[in-house]
């Protein structure tokens, strides 16, 4: 049995990376055994000594229990990942003309393995690649839309095979067309129908067209033709990206001749991020990335899996109770989604925006200011409102105006308890904080370190237990402070204040 890993270094193309994660694991094992040599040879294709011998580990586990369920068989996603495979390299007719005969699982060992083989006289391979890549042609007319694609992808013109059913409504089968990018939007092209009809009439009707226009079908002589991609084929045609250019069509170039380029960019795909958290209360948006990052119509509309959780309106959602939904991104056109898990919490530690400052949900029944905006007279509230309740502001965080260069003058914060360390470290233009109703029991380490022109302090001292060190250290010399205290309370608390650096203040009661 080969190794999992044959000495072959992997190439893919667009078409891998349109296939599910199974289908991308058969592509990648069918493209190393084969370009390897590693299959049964035609001459031995009924030697069931060879196959044995070829048996070839693509997969550590149970394969088909892993990734087969539903519509998706193992005999599906084994023609997808072989149609990708030959699609994205028809310069290698090998990776054509060899296919997956045998596929097992091993309980013993815990491993998936598969054999190939030669459909055709593989003595011929090299002789066929040859010619291909020196005519740039088909060898036979079952890759003629490969052809197509490899002429287009060599002079620079984005080019891929889409498979799916084609014909009439009554008699639809197997069939395989194109798919061409100019200016960055897919145009459907049939090169095996555009060409003269029963009665020997040239058309373009299959030239350029959208992928709805195809699937709806098109009008030709005594007939409707229909180009069908669905999940439900055992074809890679539903996973390719849909045609919707309308500039470069035929009937739009004949009659207008207008060759300029196409102003519109159609969306070849959406991605969202995979979770979201957020708090109950909170409204918020999906960042959501198109691609192209030039897509001209970016819009969309979210659904959620549960309202009661999360609620939405167009593009934005409101978090109304803890829990966790999914939420649907469908693009404006409706072609393309993506989704992503927003789990729902309480608010603690939410941040949130408030008169110009950032505040933080510290406990059930607080909030703290965490980071001062550029707003010069800041007034701190009582309360501030959030998630549909009145929260009390009791600190101003560890660095919350640290080297603010706005602030000049502070108040209010009458519910305000402790001041962080570095709250107010080096502001340069603070001159006066006046928290004269706030009870202050901590102000923490150089609180207001080096604020050179802080002159007027005003504070309820009554229950001040604690200053840290240099928490007045730098500020003007002539400052001044007031402190709400009883007179016994008072001493202890100048006491501290200037143990922390503001020795040569002055001080009042009251």
């Amino acid at each position: 049995m080969q190794p999992e890993a044959v000495n072959v270094t992997l190439s893919t193309g667009r078409h891998y990376n349109n296939l599910s994660d199974g289908e991308k694991i058969l592509y990648e094992a069918f493209y190393k055994a084969i370009m390897s040599g590693y299959y049964v040879p035609f001459s031995q294709k009924d030697s069931n000594t060879a196959y044995q011998s070829k048996w070839y580990a693509y997969y550590a586990g149970n394969f088909v229990k892993d990734y087969c369920s539903g519509l998706d068989s193992m005999n599906t996603l084994i023609n997808r990942a072989c149609e990708a495979v030959y699609y994205d390299h028809p310069e290698k007719v090998e990776l054509y003309m060899v296919y997956p005969c045998k596929y097992s699982y091993s309980s013993s060992n815990n491993k998936s393995v598969i054999a190939l083989s030669a459909r055709v006289d593989d003595s011929k391979f090299a002789a066929y690649d040859a010619q291909i890549t020196s005519k740039l042609n088909s060898h036979a007319n079952a890759v003629r839309t490969a052809g197509f694609e490899l002429i287009l992808n060599r002079i620079g013109i984005p080019a891929m095979v889409i498979t799916g059913k084609a014909g009439k409504a009554s008699q639809l089968g197997g069939h395989a067309w194109n798919i061409v990018n100019l200016d960055g939007n897919w145009y459907e092209v049939d090169t095996t129908w555009d060409d003269k009809d029963d009665v020997n009439n040239i058309n373009h009707l299959w030239f350029n067209r959208t992928t709805n226009e195809f699937a709806n079908g098109i009008a030709a002589t005594g007939y409707i033709g229909y180009h069908i991609r669905s999940a439900g084929f055992s074809f890679i045609g539903f996973r390719m990206p849909l045609a919707k250019g309308k500039h470069w069509t035929y009937s739009y170039l004949a009659s207008t001749r207008n060759y300029t380029k196409d102003p519109n960019v159609w969306a070849l795909g959406i991605s969202a991020p995979n979770s979201i958290n957020t708090y109950v209360g909170s409204t918020f948006t999906v960042p959501v990335t198109f691609n192209p990052a030039g897509t001209t119509n970016k819009g969309y509309t979210l659904t959620s899996s549960d309202t009661s959780v999360v609620s939405t309106n167009g593009t934005t959602a409101v978090a109304l109770k803890r829990g966790a939904v999914i939420l649907t991104i469908v693009s404006a056109d409706g072609s393309y989604r993506a989704s992503t898990s927003v789990w729902v919490r309480d608010p603690l530690y939410a941040k949130f925006g408030y008169g110009g400052n950032t505040y933080e949900v510290s406990s059930e029944n607080s909030v703290e200011l965490v980071k001062a905006g550029s707003v010069s007279n800041v007034v701190i509230p009582e309360y501030v409102y959030f998630s549909g309740k009145n929260y009390p502001v009791t600190k101003i965080s560890n660095k919350a105006f640290k080297n603010n260069k706005s602030v000049t003058s502070v108040s209010g914060g009458k519910n305000i308890r402790e001041i962080g360390y570095y709250a107010f470290s080096g502001c340069s233009k603070l001159k006066s904080v006046k928290l004269k109703g706030a009870c202050i029991r901590e102000i923490g380490y150089k609180a207001f370190y080096n604020c050179k022109k802080l002159s007027t302090i005003e504070f309820n001292g009554s229950k001040l237990s604690s200053i840290d060190e240099m928490a007045f250290k730098g500020i003007n010399k002539k400052a001044k402070f007031r402190i709400k205290a009883s007179k016994s309370k008072f001493n202890k608390v100048v006491k501290l204040v200037k143990g922390a650096g503001a020795k040569k203040a002055t001080y009042k009661r009251g």
